[in-house]
């Protein structure tokens, strides 16, 4: 799926954390908001899940009424949880994919709270 600005396309999949990696932070109970899905219903099919994105509280609400669906959470509300999570800034390496990078930062914190429980 692209999503384009004038002369600026950007795909969105390159934009938000893997299907993998999003079922994981589901699992790790990461509250499901984001801009983007990972839904068994719509357009971009991947291991039979679609790329869909909202822009609308009534669309967060369908997509919510469904648990199939999964926050596919992009880079900007990757790095704004993390910021949350460990107050400053996050160091990025070169030569990484952001969004998986960040999404797996966050699933190595929530995994190690779960030990300490």
């Amino acid at each position: 799926m692209l999503l384009s600005s004038g002369s600026i396309e950007i795909n969105l999949e390159d934009q938000v954390c893997s299907l993998p990696l999003a079922k994981k932070l589901k699992d790790l109970v990461v509250k499901q908001e984001s801009f983007a899905y990972w839904s068994k219903r719509q357009m971009y099919i991947v291991d039979n899940y679609h790329l869909r994105y909202c822009n609308d509280e009534d669309c967060h609400s369908r997509l919510f009424s469904s648990s199939d669906n999964i926050s596919a959470f992009t880079v900007a509300e990757l790095i704004s949880m993390l910021i949350e999570i460990f107050g400053h800034d996050i160091m990025i390496p070169n030569n990484v994919v952001v969004a998986d990078f960040l999404a797996e930062k966050i699933i190595g914190f929530h995994e190690a709270c779960s030990k300490k429980d």
